[in-house]
């Protein structure tokens, strides 16, 4: 019988993941930043989130942006993984509250592109993590900020 009841419920998430799974869909905001405006997550909460945005910052090198958004990734208080600046990517973690040793990790890219760079920044959650859209959405438009020197 436990053996029945383990199934069920493994099949019942399964089932509810893929419905919860779909198109990204883009935060309601009134916030009229790039970042803010290119902000989409996917998933369901409890279930896992992939939360992401992205921007054209000009007038810098990918070897700066890398530098710049690197420094505020550490200054929010995360640590980094890998600092790769010729590949223009970020990697960090940090641990979640109360997460008995879960992490949850940064992905921040940088492409270069003409007059400037094209970065991507996005933060997956796992089964049983919840955040904020929106306070994840001020840390990416943190990051991007910084990468472009403001």
């Amino acid at each position: 019988m436990r053996r029945y009841q383990t199934l069920v419920a493994t099949c019942v998430l399964a089932v509810v993941s893929a419905c919860a799974s779909g198109p990204p869909q883009k935060l309601e905001t009134d916030d009229p930043r790039p970042c803010a405006k290119n902000f989409t997550y996917s998933g369901f909460p409890m279930l896992g989130q992939t939360f992401k945005t992205n921007q054209f910052v000009g007038g810098v090198t990918k070897h700066v942006a890398v530098e710049r958004a690197s420094k505020r990734v550490i200054k929010e208080g995360m640590t980094l993984a890998t600092l790769d600046k010729e590949a223009g990517i970020i990697s960090a973690f940090s641990s979640v509250s109360g997460g008995r040793g879960e992490t949850v990790a940064l992905a921040v890219t940088v492409e270069s592109a003409k007059n400037g760079v094209n970065i991507e920044v996005s933060i997956s959650t796992s089964l049983g993590q919840v955040t904020s859209a929106d306070s994840l959405k001020d840390f990416f438009c943190g990051i991007l900020s910084a990468a472009a020197g403001k």
